[in-house]
């Protein structure tokens, strides 16, 4: 079981979701976790919560730990990642929340 990805509402409500069965999200966020101000403290056994001021950090961070992941399907989750970041970013009161097992 991986890290799975949440975009929540203030109230909590998911807003989107996306499943990690493969740990793939480890695969992506240890590129930059040593030097990082966001990705390093992402959980792998708890949850992590990322808010607005957060987000931009965070999505530079994925961004350019990409550029160092060559497997695809870790790429691919990369890009999903981002895509939940960036919703996530362009809405007021909505999270990012990573649900570790």
């Amino acid at each position: 079981m991986g890290i799975n990805l949440r975009v929540e509402s203030e109230r909590g409500e998911a807003e989107a979701e996306l499943l990690d069965p493969h740990n793939l999200t480890a695969k992506v966020v240890s590129v930059c976790e040593t030097s990082s101000k966001c990705v390093r403290f992402i959980d792998p056994h708890g949850d992590t919560t990322f808010n607005q001021l957060q987000l931009p950090v965070l999505i530079g961070e994925v961004e350019r730990a990409l550029a160092s992941v060559s497997d695809p399907k870790a790429m691919s989750h990369g890009q999903a990642i981002l895509r939940l970041a960036r919703q996530a970013s362009s809405e007021v009161h909505t999270y990012l929340k990573f649900i570790g097992d």
